[in-house]
């Protein structure tokens, strides 16, 4: 009898384990199994690029608005720079960032980068420092780069560079290394040789303009 059982149950082992060798059925659900946490990691990741993407648009249209109006100004005083900064930013969904973001515009000589004075607004800390000992080396058009040896008596005109800079941490769940801040610069050929400012302003400015005044 128990050679029976023996003989048997050896035969259905081996006849299951043969079916089980061979059996596919369940294999799909298992690879999809091991590839749903990439799949999800990179619909996440699309979606912080493409919320990123939008906020970077919307940044390079407010920061070159606010190039061009001041491009035109001979003078600036406080109240225009504030009612510009509050009309860009007085926009839905920009009225809760203003922690999150700074607006550095500086009035940048030609061609010696010397900066004639530099004002800033929103944050402290978010941009990056782009000046040194008075000489603005972000980057600039090509076509404003005119030869003048870097001497500040050789300039013949003067830019407007708005810089916008803004964390993510509140657009962007971190899925994937992403950059913890967007930055964005626009640049308008200003109509006066340097913008001055009022008396305001010009206590809280940085930049030669506060050094000849100084003096």
């Amino acid at each position: 009898m128990m050679p029976f059982i023996r003989a048997i149950s050896g035969r259905f082992c081996n006849s299951f384990l043969f079916r089980l060798r061979f059996d596919e059925r369940g294999g799909a659900a298992v690879e999809t199994a091991l590839l749903l946490p990439l799949i999800i990691a990179g619909g996440l990741l699309c979606v912080d690029l493409f919320k990123v993407g939008i906020e970077r648009t919307r940044m390079e249209q407010l920061a070159g608005s606010a190039a061009i109006t001041l491009s035109v100004q001979q003078k600036l005083g406080k109240a225009g720079l504030d009612g510009l900064y509050d009309t860009l930013f007085n926009v839905e969904g920009l009225k809760d960032v203003r922690g999150r973001h700074q607006m550095l515009v500086s009035n940048v000589t030609m061609p010696s980068r010397r900066i004639w004075w530099s004002l800033s607004r929103g944050g402290d800390g978010v941009c990056a420092e782009t000046a040194r000992e008075g000489t603005y080396e972000g980057t600039l058009p090509v076509d404003a780069e005119l030869d003048g040896n870097g001497d500040p008596e050789n300039d013949t005109h003067s830019l407007i560079v708005v810089r916008l800079c803004r964390t993510v941490d509140d657009i962007s769940m971190e899925h994937l290394a992403l950059p913890d801040r967007l930055a964005v610069v626009s640049v308008n050929r200003a109509l006066a040789t340097s913008v001055d400012l009022d008396e305001v302003l010009l206590a809280e400015a940085v930049g030669a303009i506060v050094q000849e005044e100084r003096e």
